[in-house]
């Protein structure tokens, strides 16, 4: 639990900084802040509770974090992209909170002088009108980022399944771990 609390310390003060976080200090949040609590902590417990060695408690925790990963990068794509009646989502809260997400960070470093202006308007504006929003998730689409993203989901899922498969589950478990990174890249809720 104490490396979701820096995770959530890092997601605070990366929202309330002038900082811009690489794209690892990203990923680094999002293991900590996601992926610990939600995947990686209940997964080695009752791994260990079950009498796991190190070895593979060190490969599920590598599955668990990528898997984790995984999850946050989809809830931001569909925080952004997604329909607020499909999500539960309200729409651009991670916009008007200035939340520095991985798509952030590749909009940012795909920008010209004139899209940073758009996005150095948008990001952190709590009254973002809907046409500045609009044109937010066109430059999303024309940058090239949302493709961006998913590459980087595919190749994650390629490492997750890598992990996964060190750790030489039986049936059913091999195929409820795989449906969980299936979810995991195609969730919209």
């Amino acid at each position: 639990m104490q490396l979701t609390a820096v995770g959530q310390m890092m997601d605070f003060n990366f929202s309330h900084t002038a900082q811009e976080p690489t794209e690892e200090e990203i990923l680094n949040m999002y293991v900590y802040k996601t992926a610990h609590y939600t995947l990686v902590n209940p997964f080695v417990m009752g791994a260990q509770a079950a009498g796991a060695n190190s070895q593979y408690c060190d490969n599920l925790t590598t599955a668990a974090q990528t898997l984790g990963v995984i999850f946050q990068i989809r809830d931001d794509v569909m925080g952004l992209l997604g329909d607020e009646k499909v999500t539960g989502k309200t729409a651009y809260s991670d916009v008007r909170e200035n939340k520095k997400t991985l798509i952030r960070h590749y909009l940012f470093s795909e920008a010209n002088n004139e899209d940073k202006t758009l996005l150095n308007a948008v990001f952190g504006n709590k009254q973002i009108a809907l046409e500045d929003f609009q044109k937010l998730l066109t430059f999303v689409k024309t940058s090239g980022v949302e493709e961006k993203i998913n590459k980087k989901l595919t190749l994650m899922a390629a490492t997750a399944r890598d992990s996964i498969k060190k750790l030489s589950l039986n049936e059913p478990y091999n195929t409820i771990i795989e449906e969980l990174v299936h979810y995991s890249l195609t969730r919209v809720k």
